[in-house]
């Protein structure tokens, strides 16, 4: 009956979302900082050999975004906020060897009519690679079964080696479940490998979900969570990709 429900809901959400029109905002130009510095001085190497994005491209995901930090014409969704969150971060990551994959969830024409879709398999990484990954989120409808999309990542992880950054975007609001269940699965499977970040792209009456997304982290036992604002420099997106990828 569960289930029932919650497809009921997603189908609901999905007509009212009306996902094939949905403009694309224009950002200000960032300028990243460089960090590959820090790798050939020998102050840091590198800790994360595989980063993983669940992407929340559910309906809620298509209100404008009311925070600060991300100038744009017109007006940003969350969604879109959420891309130009990841096309910073690809900016900021220094040489690296990785694997890299791109996983969504939400329901209906935006996911395939699924719950969850691999948006880039797990691939070499390489920023013309994964900025082709982050084009492929194109819009965001439905539901928000984010246990679809950490069940689906706990396989998708199968076949890599060495340690695992996952990085969770939502506004953590109106989920149908919390995920823990699932992010326990997760951490039973892969141990001291895995480390969970999330950034909240969520509004002021969404605020409840920045302790849901940290919940997640705290369960993995590794990593932490941020809000969109707080990593929105160019000097703290740095300090956020550092600590993901790098260690001293």
């Amino acid at each position: 009956m569960h289930k029932i429900l919650i497809t009921a809901a997603s189908i609901a959400a999905l007509l009212l979302s009306g996902c094939a029109s949905q403009p694309t905002s224009t950002f200000e130009t960032f300028q990243a900082q460089d960090l590959n510095g820090l790798l050939t001085s020998g102050q840091y190497v590198q800790k994360a050999d595989n980063f993983f994005v669940i992407n929340d491209s559910s309906g809620s995901m298509r209100q404008e975004y009311l925070g600060v930090g991300y100038p744009a014409q017109p007006n940003p969704t969350k969604f879109s906020i959420e891309k130009e969150i990841l096309n910073r971060i690809n900016q900021t990551i220094p040489d690296l060897k990785l694997t890299s994959s791109i996983r969504s969830f939400g329901f209906g024409k935006c996911l395939s009519g699924g719950f969850t879709q691999l948006n880039q398999a797990p691939t070499s990484y390489s920023k013309s690679t994964f900025g082709s990954g982050i084009d492929t989120l194109t819009c965001a409808s439905g539901g928000s079964p984010i246990q679809s999309g950490i069940e689906e990542t706990n396989k998708d992880l199968s076949a890599t080696a060495g340690n695992i950054a996952v990085l969770i975007l939502s506004d953590g609001h109106h989920l149908d479940s919390d995920g823990v269940k699932e992010m326990q699965s997760l951490k039973q499977k892969y141990g001291d490998r895995l480390c969970v970040y999330s950034v909240w792209v969520g509004n002021a009456e969404e605020r409840s979900g920045i302790t849901l997304l940290n919940n997640l982290s705290k369960v993995a036992g590794c990593g932490y969570g941020v809000t969109a604002d707080s990593i929105s420099s160019p000097e703290n997106m740095s300090t956020f990709v550092k600590n993901i990828f790098l260690k001293g």
